[in-house]
């Protein structure tokens, strides 16, 4: 939950959150792949209640989304990005959620925050 004027605490909307990421999913991923989004990841944001900063990778084939609140996940994302950049030839779309929004992120920019909470 964010807090805002020191007054209102304002709780991520989940429906507007799995619509964005419906949109993406439904417009990048093969059909027979919209599972990855359908179940796995509409699961992670309800169990999270959309609190969870996290990133999200979308491919051809499927997603595969990384709590950013746990180094191991952080750890996990960091081989499946560098998987895609060295061996895939996949292309891929990174989105980094921060608690309120959903935007898309370079991997350079990506590389070098994960580098910074890495060393924290």
């Amino acid at each position: 939950m964010k807090k805002v004027d020191n007054k209102k605490i304002v709780k991520p909307d989940i429906e507007k959150l799995l619509q964005s990421m419906e949109l993406i999913a439904t417009s990048l991923i093969t059909t027979q792949y919209i599972t990855d989004f359908t179940i796995h990841d509409t699961n992670f944001v309800h169990q999270t209640n959309a609190e969870t900063p996290f990133i999200w990778i979308v491919y051809h084939s499927g997603t595969h989304i990384y709590a950013l609140n746990d180094k191991q996940e952080i750890l996990n994302f960091t081989k499946i990005l560098e998987y895609y950049e060295n061996y895939s030839n996949s292309e891929f779309c990174l989105y980094k959620y921060d608690g309120n929004k959903l935007f898309p992120v370079f991997p350079k920019v990506i590389k070098s925050w994960i580098e910074n909470e890495l060393t924290k």
